[in-house]
């Protein structure tokens, strides 16, 4: 049953909830009730280019098929994971109007189906030619340290 919570007793109740939840989450520190975080050193929990490629793959599959014109809930939902999985990204900036757009594709009244589909080309490409740029950064940056210890 829905209940209001105490004020005084917040902690108490969401603790044991959050730990259930997210058990290699963030936590609270029980010294000063700060928020700690665990951190993944293996990244198990953030996305590579290499996933977010494959998810692309994976939807234009999708749009290739016509399911956006028979099953809308199921492109939608993948393009939604697409979105969370690029929000892991340790991305530049650059990410910021590529997330827009996918809002304006998700959010907007899917009517169009060839509209739909232009915006998801225009969404892919623009996917692509990010994580491009973020390879070819990587790979300046490394061949300039491998440079430096020479």
């Amino acid at each position: 049953p829905k209940a209001p919570i105490r004020r005084d007793n917040v902690h108490g109740t969401l603790m044991p909830l959050w730990v259930q939840r997210f058990p290699d989450g963030a936590f609270y520190a029980d010294d000063d009730q700060s928020v700690a975080t665990s951190v993944h050193s293996d990244g198990e929990l953030a996305c590579n280019p290499e996933d977010i490629a494959q998810k692309l793959d994976d939807i234009e599959s999708m749009f290739q098929r016509d399911l956006h014109k028979t099953n809308w809930r199921a492109v939608n939902d993948q393009i939604q994971l697409l979105k969370g999985d690029m929000l892991t990204l340790n991305a530049s900036a650059s990410m910021m109007p590529i997330l827009g757009m996918i809002n304006v594709l998700l959010y907007s009244k899917c009517n169009d189906f060839e509209q739909a589909q232009r915006q998801w080309h225009e969404i892919q490409n623009s996917i692509r030619e990010s994580l491009n740029t973020g390879k070819e950064k990587s790979s300046r940056k490394r061949s300039r340290r491998a440079s430096l210890n020479f």
